[in-house]
């Protein structure tokens, strides 16, 4: 068995010497700011985040902290290469249209256009602002496994950093149709979350995949809410103001 990925139950004695704290929410700024600074464990920490997410993020929580790369840190470089996948591929302009949909009337006003154009120079943020919804739901839905929301705010941290890293498939648009390549990226990401709670809650496949849909879903909606609330009070501020922002 791998280093650090060793059960919890087994390895007690490793878990009292290394002294890790548990993780709460008053450790998040200092995890936050230590997001800043790279060291080791980056490749090995990605190699287990592709195969066994869920037992990876337990052995970062409570037994080998130092052996993995914050998540924080990982998420920071690989939303770079997000970035740069939105620079030199036509997915950026693919995700605008798709949210337009088929009534380009959609983008006829000029705050309507303004909007869109928040949507596609903040990509980055709004989508770092699924990360606590997620991590809302995970938590609502395994209360009794005894992780608390912000461990599972660290659990949905390392899958971003896993969609972050697939998204580079859509360099490849020159060759494969985007919608092709989105339905890939939607697969991989959805069988990666049934891992990742199949192994952090050590829960069955069918409860891991069902908690997929039902969260998936739950934060589409709730997060869905939010920007339509945000997006109207923009469209209102505008309609009374009759300016825009630079």
């Amino acid at each position: 068995m791998e280093k650090g990925l060793e059960p919890i139950e087994d390895n007690l004695e490793l878990v009292q010497r290394r002294s890790v704290r548990r993780f709460k929410l008053t450790n998040v700024f200092s995890w936050i700011l230590d997001g800043f600074s790279m060291d080791h464990g980056a490749f090995y920490t990605i190699k287990n985040l592709f195969y066994r997410p869920g037992e990876m993020v337990r052995s970062y929580l409570y037994q080998g902290r130092l052996d993995f790369t914050p998540p924080i840190r990982l998420l920071l470089v690989t939303t770079t290469l997000v970035l740069i996948a939105f620079k030199y591929s036509s997915v950026n302009q693919f995700t605008i249209e798709t949210l337009k949909g088929p009534d380009a009337s959609l983008s006829s006003s000029e705050g309507s256009a303004y909007i869109m154009k928040m949507l596609e120079d903040y990509t980055n943020v709004i989508l770092w602002l699924f990360i606590p919804c997620m991590a809302l739901f995970s938590w609502l839905f395994n209360r009794k496994s005894g992780y608390n929301y912000a461990e599972n705010l660290v659990l949905n941290t390392y899958y971003t950093v896993f969609v972050n890293i697939i998204f580079l498939m859509f360099l490849a648009d020159k060759w494969i149709d985007n919608s092709i390549l989105m339905t890939i990226y939607i697969i991989l990401s959805t069988f990666h979350y049934m891992l990742s709670l199949k192994g952090m809650f050590q829960v069955t496949w069918i409860k891991s995949f069902w908690q997929t849909i039902l969260i998936f879903v739950i934060t589409l909606i709730f997060y869905s809410i939010s920007i339509t609330v945000m997006m109207t009070t923009l469209m209102f501020y505008f309609t009374e103001t009759g300016q825009l922002p630079n």
